[in-house]
């Protein structure tokens, strides 16, 4: 497995495609328009004053993972803490490609001087945010991503803790 630091707009691309292939076939999932997502990851408002890194998991030449890190300077300073975020995280069901993705932001957030990590989060609280824990079969709002039982599985294994429950309702 290769973890490759997203530099092109090819491998941009890749990115912004890779989740239409992972949850192809899943009736709950719904993609992201790409136009939208390549002006956001690109164009930003609030990269004025984030660092933003992407990256792509490779398996035998395929893309099998993606995380972005994410450090709002912003919201750490307000706050008075030294957060990187992670997201943009969809995987493969293998959890060693979920580690090494995840590792890859911790150590990016580490060099930079950050000492917690988050997420599923974005550029702020108005965005996508959070991970499904349940309802995997129901179509998630539009404040929220869809994604497949395994990750909160994963994250577990991995050591990481919720931090706060975000509950939806149907009405």
């Amino acid at each position: 497995m290769e973890i490759k630091e997203v530099t092109t707009a090819k491998e941009l691309k890749a990115f912004v495609r890779f989740p239409r292939r992972l949850y192809k076939g899943c009736p709950h999932f719904v993609s992201a328009l790409d136009k939208g997502e390549l002006r956001a990851l690109r164009e930003h408002p609030a990269l004025a004053f984030c660092t933003l890194k992407l990256w792509l998991a490779y398996q035998d030449g395929q893309v099998v993972g993606r995380i972005g890190g994410l450090i709002n300077h912003k919201c750490n300073d307000i706050k008075e803490q030294k957060r990187v975020r992670f997201g943009w995280f969809d995987v493969i069901e293998d959890v060693e490609v979920a580690r090494a993705l995840l590792e890859t932001v911790q150590n990016w957030g580490r060099e930079q001087g950050m000492d917690t990590i988050c997420g599923p989060s974005r550029f702020s609280n108005l965005e996508k945010q959070s991970m499904l824990v349940e309802g995997f079969d129901h179509t998630p709002s539009i404040a929220a991503d869809y994604n497949y039982p395994y990750y909160p599985e994963f994250m577990d294994q991995l050591g990481f803790e919720k931090e706060v429950d975000y509950i939806q309702y149907k009405v």
